[in-house]
């Protein structure tokens, strides 16, 4: 009998290990089957991506194309004219255009009202007793102009 105890624990020990054997070799089982599933539907997806890349080529070669006619026509705007001033070639849009136009249109502004400014006060020193220019209150000696003003007599 303890032959047989002994022999039935070497049994159930070599039991015990083929029974790990066993569940060693169904999760391998089951591993293998996801590759072979994975491996079959790899061909199918691989086949979709190099259709979307050929059609994303396509479509940005077309979309390039584009861009480069546009960028033609935008750097053909903003190309400098050859007698174009130093002073306006910097300014690349139109609000910087109309800033200077405008800066240029004050200083005509200042520089004609100090032409008037200068004027009346050369008109005053040739008629001190007006004190403005009125018309017929002054006469020019002949050939002298503004430095010969002078009064009318009374």
């Amino acid at each position: 009998m303890a032959k047989l105890r002994t022999r039935n624990e070497k049994l159930e020990a070599r039991a015990l290990k083929l029974d790990g054997e066993l569940t060693d070799l169904r999760g391998k089982q089951e591993n293998f089957a996801a590759q072979v599933k994975e491996l079959r539907e790899t061909p199918e997806a691989l086949g979709k991506a190099k259709k979307y890349l050929e059609d994303q080529e396509a479509s940005h070669a077309e979309e390039k194309i584009g861009l480069e006619e546009e960028l033609g026509k935008l750097q053909s705007v903003v190309a400098s004219a050859e007698g174009e001033p130093e002073s306006v070639r910097e300014l690349t849009t139109r609000s910087q255009l109309v800033e200077r136009i405008q800066q240029l249109g004050d200083g005509v502004f200042k520089a004609a009202q100090h032409s008037w400014e200068n004027a009346l006060a050369q008109v005053k020193i040739c008629q001190p007793r007006f004190g403005v220019f009125h018309r017929g209150y002054g006469y020019a000696e002949e050939g002298g102009g503004w430095a010969n003003c002078h009064p009318r007599p009374i």
